[in-house]
């Protein structure tokens, strides 16, 4: 199934490289120039859970606030994506099969 996924990701570069062709000259060189730098996530929970010790250690004042609504984004996340993972890889094709018996009771009783 990872195949797959890789499969479909190189067919949009693939798409986005034959659009791109078309770009001026000046759009080339400047995206030529560019570069992409990612941070470290400062939203993990070890990063979150690192922060309130550091804060409690020095008698500062936690924001829980903030806290709480970034463990429930992580959470939701995690969430979304868990249930994003199960669907597509392992339901959809037990759904294609379903769909093929449904097609073929179907087919054979009327």
């Amino acid at each position: 199934m990872i195949i797959k996924s890789f499969v479909a990701l190189g067919f949009v570069v693939k798409i986005d490289d034959m659009f791109s062709e078309n770009f001026p000259k000046e759009i080339k060189n400047m995206a030529s120039e560019l570069t992409l730098q990612l941070g470290k996530d400062t939203n993990s929970m070890a990063r979150i859970w690192k922060l309130i010790k550091k804060r409690r250690a020095a008698k500062k004042k936690v924001n829980w606030k903030g806290v709480v609504f970034n463990v429930l984004i992580n959470l939701w996340y995690t969430a979304i994506n868990n249930f994003y993972v199960i669907v597509y890889y392992y339901f959809f094709p037990m759904i294609g099969i379903v769909l093929q018996f449904f097609m073929f009771y179907n087919k054979t009783h009327n």
